[in-house]
């Protein structure tokens, strides 16, 4: 089949072990964070509530910068590849969404779209942040 995709690697896939790690212990850490009990939402107040959810925005906009790092070699000022967006996209709100299927099952905790929402925003927010100041040379060796 000629102009299928299929078997073919995405451009500039590259593996940086270091930032592999980081976003190894980065999942681990949500996955910490979200297997833990939740406290009894009746003594916490709305404003607690209200920024432990907003939360969500830059915990995933984090893990999408640490795997994008860790899948194109660490190469932090260059642009990504729309491959390597996309597969990042991908695997962020794959993560994301088994997160909160993951939370349906820890007691006081259940898994919430507004919260899968907020974690797409996050991920989505940093994917435009990091093509927009690679476009403009504010990341990456040499910018001030």
């Amino acid at each position: 089949m000629s102009g299928t995709r299929s078997g073919r690697l995405p451009a500039g896939l590259e593996l940086h072990p270091w930032y592999g790690l980081l976003t190894l212990t980065y999942v681990v850490g949500i996955y910490w964070l979200s297997s833990r009990p939740d406290l009894d939402p009746r003594q916490s107040d709305l404003w607690i509530q209200l920024a432990a959810n907003l939360l969500h925005v830059p915990l995933y906009g984090g893990l999408t910068f640490c795997l994008l790092q860790a899948i194109s070699g660490g190469r932090a000022g260059e642009e990504p590849s729309r491959d390597l967006s996309a597969l990042a996209l991908l695997a962020t709100a794959s993560y994301a969404a088994l997160d909160e299927w993951h939370q349906s099952f820890v007691p006081g905790r259940s898994a919430s779209v507004g919260d899968l929402f907020l974690d797409f925003v996050g991920i989505a927010g940093m994917l435009l942040v990091v093509r927009l100041s690679a476009r403009n040379g504010r990341i990456g060796p040499g910018s001030t």
